[in-house]
């Protein structure tokens, strides 16, 4: 069986707790299929400690995109329409920031 298949995952993510976005991020690298893209979607602004964290984990797989606008009460579904636009993958996950993938 062939499990060459690209799955992105799409994190949305706006003032994340650094602790829980951590955890979230480790949750998706020790998944035994590597095949995938995580993006962290932060909400129309660069956030240095959400970027920081994604360069901590110097993992080519995980990528930080910022939306452009901020969204306000629409944020999440409008994030998720954006992401599903840069997505890659055949596949889509969306794992909420303070989430973890099992």
């Amino acid at each position: 069986m062939d499990l060459s298949h690209l799955i992105s995952i799409i994190t949305p993510t706006w003032r994340a707790d650094p602790a829980k976005l951590r955890r979230c991020l480790n949750s998706v690298i020790r998944q035994s299929y590597g095949d995938f893209e995580q993006i962290v979607a932060s909400d129309g602004a660069h956030e240095p400690l959400t970027w920081g964290i994604v360069q901590r984990f110097a993992d080519r797989r995980i990528r930080y995109y910022v939306t452009g606008t901020h969204h306000g009460g629409y944020g999440a579904a409008v994030r998720q329409e954006v992401m599903m636009e840069t997505a890659a993958g055949e596949y889509l996950v969306f794992l909420d920031d303070d989430n973890l993938l099992f």
